[in-house]
């Protein structure tokens, strides 16, 4: 028998990857590890396995334990290379993010409250929130997250509350919350004062679409297979304003 990839245990009879079946101790699907997506899903599995007892939370009911002649792999480990690469690229789109919209200021922006009362009339919003933050790292998660469930967000006429709110949704996104932000970079409209429209890399400084392109780059990556189609799709139009600006050749992505 051979070892299961994500829990160790020797489950198989043919040797994985690509077994496309089910272990019965973890519950992991083997499917043939070819893409980044792959690997990244394997280590998740293992790390879920070591704490829950299944590849997936949810698939609890469906494992047993392993019979006398599965005994574990002494050589299994723990892939640990998915995970450095996640870190990496979660810490780089990080730090640019707080740098390039360190200063931004909430001067000009249309508040979430408003935006919230602009768009229901008559309606209390449904969070608790005054809206005297100064720099958006100041706004709660649970905040923006309940604002986009209930508001379009970046629909401020305004371009300023669109600078100023969007790296806390993309630190939001970057956390695991929501995936707000993702869809606000990707609109190719955004709506200011009045009649006036632009892309949204167009309103960003160089530094800021850098930024932008480093969240995308790990969504890219990192994402569900939704939004990381989505998020290479538009990575070109920040790198190239980015990339143009400091003389540097646009990058084929």
């Amino acid at each position: 028998m051979h070892a299961c990839p994500c829990c160790g245990y020797r489950t198989f009879a043919a040797p994985p990857p690509g077994t496309r079946r089910h272990c019965p101790v973890c519950w992991w699907f083997d499917i043939a590890l070819e893409a980044t997506v792959d690997f990244w899903s394997l280590w998740e599995g293992q790390v879920s396995f070591e704490r829950t007892g299944a590849y997936y939370p949810a698939y609890r009911n469906r494992v047993r334990s392993p019979a006398p002649d599965e005994a574990r792999d002494p050589a299994w480990r723990i892939d640990a290379e998915p995970e450095r690469r996640r870190a990496s690229l979660y810490d780089t789109a990080e730090r640019s993010i707080r740098s390039a919209f360190a200063t931004v200021s909430p001067e000009g922006r249309v508040t979430l409250g408003h935006a919230y009362r602009t768009e229901y009339p008559g309606r209390a919003p449904m969070w608790r929130w005054d809206d005297l933050d100064q720099h958006w790292s100041e706004i709660p998660d649970q905040v923006l997250e309940m604002c986009s469930r209930v508001s379009s967000i970046f629909y401020f006429r305004s371009f300023e509350g669109f600078r100023y709110y969007l790296p806390a949704y993309l630190m939001m996104d970057l956390r695991g919350v929501d995936d707000s932000g993702l869809y606000e970079v990707t609109r190719r409209q955004v709506s200011g004062r009045g009649d006036e429209t632009a892309h949204p890399e167009d309103i960003l400084t160089p530094e800021q679409c850098a930024a932008v392109d480093a969240y995308l780059a790990y969504v890219a990556e990192f994402g569900t297979a939704a939004t990381r189609a989505l998020a290479q799709q538009h990575r070109v139009h920040y790198a190239a304003k980015a990339a143009r600006t400091v003389g540097r050749p646009v990058p084929t992505l």
